[in-house]
């Protein structure tokens, strides 16, 4: 379990946000229809990766993701 000082260390300094370009990359991410690897799809493709490959168990849900994101 952490200590205190990693969690007030994580709270006033938080990590920075990658800003290297992934163009004419193509990223896979796992479980990208909701939470963290929903977030994580989207920073790809505001990194501009040339193709995102969402990985999830169910079809529609991937689609609604999809639709998400492309928004």
């Amino acid at each position: 379990m952490p200590g205190p000082v990693f969690l007030l260390k994580g709270k006033f300094l938080p990590p920075k946000q990658i800003t290297t370009t992934f163009e004419s990359k193509t990223v896979i991410v796992t479980g990208s229809n909701n939470g963290v690897g929903y977030a994580t799809a989207l920073k790809y493709v505001q990194l501009a990766a040339s193709t995102v490959i969402l990985g999830v168990r169910s079809l529609p849900k991937g689609e609604l993701a999809k639709s998400h994101i492309e928004k």
